[in-house]
């Protein structure tokens, strides 16, 4: 029989595994954000008008709508705090056996 205790752990870190991974997708190109005055002019023609900085991936130049870490720290802060902070909550709830088994 599954322990209740145990079941609303493994629900727990589901679900912060599942926002850890979606933040990740924003705090990493949020690192490699640069201003438009800092992007190719071809690439600003490109790029929609009220875009306030743009990232590279594998060579291509997006729009990053939420700026650049300068221009919006506290987003940053708070997209790095649950970075952390999830990622802490997984090794704790792991190391200590909460949870989903990790080691026998």
């Amino acid at each position: 029989m599954i322990d209740r205790r145990r079941f609303l752990w493994g629900i727990a870190q589901t679900i912060v595994a599942i926002v850890v991974m979606i933040d990740y997708f924003t705090w990493v190109p949020w690192l490699k954000a640069v201003p438009l005055s800092e992007v190719p002019p071809s690439v600003v023609a490109t790029l929609p008008k009220e875009c306030p900085a743009a990232t590279k991936n594998r060579g291509r130049w997006t729009c990053f709508s939420e700026g650049t870490v300068s221009s919006n720290p506290i987003g940053f802060a708070i997209s790095t705090v649950i970075m952390i902070g999830g990622c802490s909550f997984l090794v704790f709830t792991g190391l200590t056996n909460r949870g989903m088994r990790l080691r026998k």
